[in-house]
């Protein structure tokens, strides 16, 4: 039997009698506030005591309650059960937007478990079908709701027009890609099927002797028209005939019949195909105004559309949807609606060098705008490697009495001749054509740096010359310079936001129309959390 070590601790270690007795070891009393599930009030709680005095519904709601939707009420026809509020559900989306929800399912189930959303909603439940039919009701008015919060902004003082910042984004559409249709070829395949209908139109036409009683000289080709009535007016009349025939001619005969009617089927799909396409050179199976365009990543080609926006201080003034993948295009289009939202035209416009063409330009000259746009060749005129490469159009000085070119080797280049390029977008450029002579370029030591042909020539739009030497000094100055720093921080943070940030990299919506309420309804909630953050601002800073 082992001895007892502590003869005086009654079976307890010395150590911990040690503790207790100085009052160490004494539990302490947790304490946990009150929680009950079912509680029940003699007054029913008001959800306004859940939402904050700052909280972004609140300015959403105090927004939309004042914008005028009469369009919108008058597109309800009136009679049988009442409708939702229009009010209600447009502050639902916009709240649903900047919380980025972005579909009618989530956003019903926001309504009944955020209480956000139960407050804006005055505790209505609309189904997620009744979200999805209103959206799609804004329809254009969702312009118009865009223009109304953009003064709002003015109103504020936050949006002046004086630096107005453009780009555009591709955005991947609600589409599949892998099921495009390409214009090239559908062309090519009509092409192919013209050709083999014309074949057969002679032969049935050699072969039914009696059309051409019917028909008189046009025959069963008919411009090229030949309906599906009358191929099988013809076919009925021809199995009348091949009982005479031998079998193998009888065959032959059925056949190319067969083969006449189906190619006349598939003509008129590719027809319809080639309608759709319009000038476009692809579209989506499943979303048929969709396009495809090669992506940021300039490896994937994917059915989307060309988003463009016009920004100020971080606050979109206008967006345009397109559908072609040059950003270019929807230049002039995002200036005039950043005009007609502000009732006023900017000071100054700046994008990269996508957008600095002749014709845009043009334009901002015509508008008494500032002109800071980079033309495609900008930066590449400030690097010593890209000149050093090889002479070019840059290095021929002009002599404007004379109307000629001058090389670096002193030869003259003379008046060639001129004519007008015509752009995709219809804009006619004038060109002018400057030609060396050849026994000048033949003995000139710089002509491998020059060029490859007998005589060098150059082809110049003095205009765009012009325009392009007012660019560069407003690019090149102080201003310029600044705004240059400014453009990725005012508008591609906004694509950045809304790409990576919460994710929205793709339309949830399929067609043209249906995209652009998408987007509008972005960008007004992207513009109400500007005035939230501008307001908070004015806030801190007068201590109000």
């Amino acid at each position: 039997m082992e001895a007892n070590l502590f003869p005086d601790m009654d079976g307890k270690e010395a150590g911990a009698a040690s503790i207790e007795s100085e009052g160490f070891y004494r539990q302490k009393r947790q304490a946990f506030k009150k929680y009950e599930v079912n509680t029940a009030y003699l007054f029913p709680l008001s959800t306004d005591d859940y939402i904050s005095k700052n909280h972004i519904a609140r300015l959403i709601h105090a927004i939309v309650d004042k914008l005028d939707l009469r369009e919108i009420i008058d597109s309800y026809k009136g009679g049988g059960a009442s409708a939702y509020s229009p009010v209600m559900l447009l502050s639902v989306w916009l709240l649903g937007f900047v919380s980025g929800i972005y579909t009618s399912r989530k956003l019903e189930q926001a309504l009944k478990e955020n209480i956000a959303f139960i407050w804006i909603s005055g505790q209505s439940e609309p189904d997620f079908r009744t979200l999805n039919n209103f959206r799609l009701r804004l329809g254009n008015d969702i312009k118009g709701i865009f223009k109304q919060v953009v003064i709002c902004g003015i109103q504020l003082g936050y949006i002046r027009g004086e630096e107005v910042f453009v780009d555009h984004t591709k955005l991947e559409a609600n589409a599949n890609s892998h099921k495009m249709i390409w214009k090239k070829q559908v062309d090519r395949r009509l092409e192919e099927i013209e050709v083999e209908l014309d074949s057969l139109f002679q032969y049935i036409d050699d072969l039914n002797n009696r059309e051409d009683k019917e028909y008189g000289d046009k025959g069963l080709c008919d411009g090229g028209n030949l309906d599906y009535a009358k191929i099988d007016e013809v076919i009925r009349d021809f199995n009348e005939q091949i009982k005479d025939m031998a079998k193998g001619e009888a065959r032959e005969a059925k056949s190319k019949l067969k083969r006449t009617k189906g190619l006349i089927e598939k003509r008129e799909g590719y027809k319809e195909k080639q309608e759709i396409l319009g000038e476009r050179k692809s579209y989506s199976r499943t979303d048929p105004d969709a396009v495809a365009m090669l992506q940021k990543d300039k490896e994937s080609i994917k059915a989307s559309y060309n988003e463009g926006i016009a920004v100020e201080n971080g606050f979109v003034l206008d967006y345009e949807i397109g559908q072609n993948a040059a950003d270019n295009v929807g230049f002039k289009g995002i200036i005039e609606g950043v005009i007609e939202n502000i009732d006023k035209v900017p000071e100054r416009v700046h994008a990269d060098g996508a957008y600095g063409s002749e014709e845009n330009m043009v334009y901002l000259e015509e508008n008494g705008i500032e002109n800071f746009l980079k033309y495609n060749t900008y930066f590449r005129e400030h690097k010593k490697s890209w000149r050093e490469e090889k002479l070019r159009r840059e290095d021929f000085g002009r002599d404007e009495d004379r109307d000629v070119y001058i090389c670096p080797a002193g030869k003259v280049l003379e008046f060639y001749g001129k004519h007008e390029k015509i752009t995709a977008t219809g804009y006619h450029q004038r060109l002018r054509e400057y030609k060396a002579k050849e026994e000048d370029c033949a003995a000139c030591a710089l002509k491998e740096q020059c060029t490859r042909g007998r005589a060098k020539s150059i082809e110049v739009s003095l205009e765009y010359e012009r325009l392009k030497v007012e660019a560069r000094a407003n690019l090149d100055s102080e201003l310029g310079k600044e705004l240059r720093r400014q453009r990725g921080n005012r508008v591609e943070s906004i694509f950045g936001d809304r790409k990576f940030n919460k994710q929205y990299k793709r339309y949830f919506l399929r067609g043209l129309s249906k995209v652009n309420i998408e987007s509008g309804l972005y960008y007004i909630a992207a513009n109400i959390k500007k005035i939230s953050t501008y307001l908070k601002g004015l806030f801190n800073i007068e201590g109000k």
